[in-house]
């Protein structure tokens, strides 16, 4: 895939953690977090020494490296959305590869051994460790960067007061200097159950107003990603482009729904589909629909098997040689999923597994485990562009494009789509996926 945040790879990570007033939330525990100033002291020394050697190597990345933990991340996007498509109904989903990427390399920071390769092995399969946390930290700033349009992504770290003496403090350093997380150390009860979900619903803009249900007495820290989209469309549908059209679900059943209708530029098409990419405001990030060629299939048995090398082939068939008619139907999706046993199935086992997981980095004295991965989902798309959130939380557990004007009249091609669909919100440069989904009905 092509290069898109090779330039911001070794810039110095300083973003601030999107937050609630500071007067209602209790203040970190710092004194009770475990210190061990000579590990910090030794590690802050050997980043130092890798950062002359660097300087006398050149560049510790190359450009070759980047696009293959691009390649690698979008391997494992397009392997999870295979995953929710296969496991669930026809019913319309919504995953963000980018927000569960974020809230299990929080994990991967503390994790060591089998246990970390695990994790690593899958979000960033073929990529060493470092390469992995350094790619996570320039996408978290490429989002928080982009322009013209509304793109967060925030982290946080909650942890319960009772334990709050047996997290290592290099481990909460990591999660401020790599992930920008905000951290808090409170008692597990029904007040920070509450102030978890004010802090997810503030930093998705209010379109995800809640992700913790409530919080076992056992456990020990809750690590939370919060990502929030709001953009316009670069070319907004005027009042005309918008009435409605036939669309086919699933099940065969027509209705008549609000449709957008209009042309754009960029077409891509593979072996299994037809698609189109629609700006947002900036060209930054854009929505791709697209359309199964077998129109018998429903959204999700396509999605399920869609691959990286399909998904590649279709993002790399991107031309503008033609007018691209469209149509897309208005719609909104609220989804949740729980990705505990999925990740299990996809190759992270050890961490979900008391005796098992090796989450000493976090905690020397603690037996740690995740006991639960939940992914809440938002989008709506209409004649005005997109808003769209998700929202991932991680409980540890303790026992105890431009067209040119052009000569000839280009051939049409046609996009429509008046029947299960796929979509992606995704990265111009890179291609790289923040949102995948599927509608079916409406």
């Amino acid at each position: 895939m092509k290069k898109g945040i090779a330039t911001i790879l070794l810039a110095t990570m300083t973003l601030t953690a999107c937050g609630m007033d500071p007067d209602e939330i209790p203040e970190v525990c710092t004194d009770d977090i475990v210190t061990n100033q000579e590990t910090v002291t030794e590690t802050e020394d050997a980043v130092t020494e890798e950062e002359e050697i660097s300087e006398e190597a050149g560049s510790p990345v190359k450009e070759a490296d980047i696009e293959d933990e691009e390649d690698a991340f979008v391997n494992f996007s397009m392997a999870f959305l295979n995953k929710v498509a296969s496991e669930g109904d026809d019913s319309n989903f919504m995953v963000s590869p980018a927000s569960l990427m974020f809230a299990m390399e929080m994990v991967a920071q503390g994790a060591s051994g089998q246990t970390r390769s695990q994790i690593q092995d899958v979000l960033f399969p073929g990529m060493t460790d470092e390469e992995a946390t350094v790619y996570a930290s320039a996408m978290l700033e490429a989002m928080n960067s982009a322009s013209q349009i509304e793109l967060s992504s925030a982290n946080s770290a909650w942890i319960n007061d009772a334990v709050a003496g047996e997290i290592n403090a290099d481990y909460s350093a990591s999660l401020e200097d790599l992930f920008s997380a905000q951290l808090e150390c409170l008692p597990f009860n029904g007040e920070a159950v509450a102030l978890m979900n004010e802090w997810v619903n503030e930093n998705t803009k209010g379109m995800i107003p809640d992700i913790i249900e409530s919080l076992d007495p056992d456990s020990a820290m809750v690590l939370i990603n919060a990502v929030a989209f709001d953009a316009t469309w670069e070319d907004v549908y005027e009042e005309d482009q918008v009435y409605e059209d036939d669309f086919t679900d699933a099940a065969g059943i027509l209705s008549s729904v609000d449709t957008l209708h209009g042309t754009e530029s960029i077409y891509m098409e593979s072996e299994t589909a037809t698609a189109f990419l629609k700006p947002y405001e900036g060209g930054e990030y854009a929505f791709v629909g697209i359309l199964p060629k077998d129109e018998d299939i429903s959204a999700n048995e396509f999605a399920s098997s869609f691959t990286f090398e399909e998904y590649q082939s279709l993002w790399e068939s991107r031309s503008d040689e033609y007018i691209v008619v469209t149509s897309i139907p208005k719609f909104d999706c609220d989804y949740t999923v729980s990705l505990t046993g999925l990740l299990g199935d996809m190759g992270i086992t050890d961490v979900f597994t008391s005796g098992a997981a090796d989450l000493s980095g976090i905690s020397d004295s603690l037996d740690l485990y995740v006991s639960s991965v939940i992914q809440k989902t938002h989008i709506a798309v209409d004649e005005e562009g997109t808003e769209a959130a998700a929202a991932t939380s991680v409980t540890l557990r303790y026992n105890g494009v431009i067209s040119e004007v052009m000569d000839e009249i280009p051939e049409i091609k046609e996009v429509y789509l008046t029947r299960p669909f796929m979509y992606m919100i995704v990265d111009t440069e890179t291609g790289t996926p923040v949102f995948t989904g599927t509608v079916n009905s409406l």
